[in-house]
């Protein structure tokens, strides 16, 4: 049996690897992401929703880039809000 048939194709990162193109949507998912949560971030009530929506949403390996820009950018204003959001969908991020 050919060893390149029984490659794990179900888990995203050999999809990465493989398909370029998931990479990008993977990308400008994590981008949009961004992008809403900046033009929210004015109101905290909108910003916990839609970084909730966003932690839901985005791919595993997006998650900890997430994370270090919502820090940075918001980090003095919402960062309990985001320390909570991650930590209640379990990811164990260091501040």
């Amino acid at each position: 049996m050919d060893k390149s048939l029984t490659r794990p194709f179900n888990s995203l990162y050999t999809s990465i690897i493989l398909n370029p193109k998931i990479a990008f949507m993977a990308q400008s998912m994590l981008n949009y992401y961004k992008r809403i949560l900046a033009k929210v971030s004015f109101d905290s009530t909108l910003f916990t929703k839609e970084l909730k929506k966003s932690i839901q949403r985005l791919e595993a390996v997006d998650l900890e880039a997430l994370y270090d820009w919502c820090i940075v950018q918001f980090g003095s204003r919402y960062g309990e809000i985001i320390q909570s959001a991650f930590q209640s969908r379990g990811l164990k991020l260091a501040i």
